[in-house]
């Protein structure tokens, strides 16, 4: 026997079942906004403002960029490292995403803050590369499931250039537990050993 209370447990089931397809619809529908486009790497990076030339921090080269992290007088040479690893696949990974360049040249090294005085440049790590999109898509495509360059931004109306989990974990520290896959470090030298091998 079919009580009152079960038709409306299993009215409540039902409606709750229906409300969850159709938001799962409408996210799917939900349509994907592209990413801000510019001239050059330095347009892109500058204008996006995590290094900014203001900051001292970015420079346009004639081919590239460079980007130069700031670290504070507590950093060690570990969060020092990670720092300028990050700088240097975020231009990487931005440049392609934002740019139509086919290829970038990326100088990274970290400046330390000196209060009243220019940041002090600091010689390790320092990075000096050429990379090509195809290495970029290589990178990506060994090392995560994104479909491409554009799944490394939401694309939400709101903030199309916001990273997506996919670009976080293109940066994310790899030098803790649960750190997200696959990490600066992993790209970075997925990068450098694809540039090695095509310069051969």
């Amino acid at each position: 026997m079919i009580t009152k209370t079960n038709r409306h447990t299993s009215y409540t089931i039902w409606l709750f079942t229906a409300l969850v397809s159709t938001q799962a619809l409408a996210a799917e529908s939900e349509p994907k906004y592209e990413p801000d486009h510019y001239d050059s790497a330095f347009e892109a990076i500058d204008a996006l403002g995590d290094y900014t030339a203001a900051s001292q921090q970015l420079e346009q080269l004639e081919d590239g960029v460079r980007i130069t992290p700031l670290v504070d007088d507590q950093a060690g040479p570990q969060r020092i490292d990670f720092l300028t690893t990050r700088a240097a696949v975020y231009a990487v990974y931005r440049t392609f995403v934002h740019t139509d360049a086919e290829q970038v040249h990326v100088v990274a090294y970290p400046i330390r803050a000196n209060a009243g005085k220019s940041p002090e440049r600091l010689d390790t790590p320092t990075y000096d590369f050429t990379a090509t999109r195809r290495d970029a898509n290589q990178a990506l495509n060994l090392h995560t499931i994104a479909y491409g360059l554009d799944d490394l931004v939401t694309g939400h109306r709101h903030n199309p250039n916001a990273w997506s989990y996919y670009g976080h974990s293109l940066l994310s520290a790899d030098d803790y537990p649960g750190a997200s896959s696959p990490g600066a470090r992993v790209m970075l030298d997925e990068l450098q050993f694809l540039i090695e091998q095509r310069s051969r």
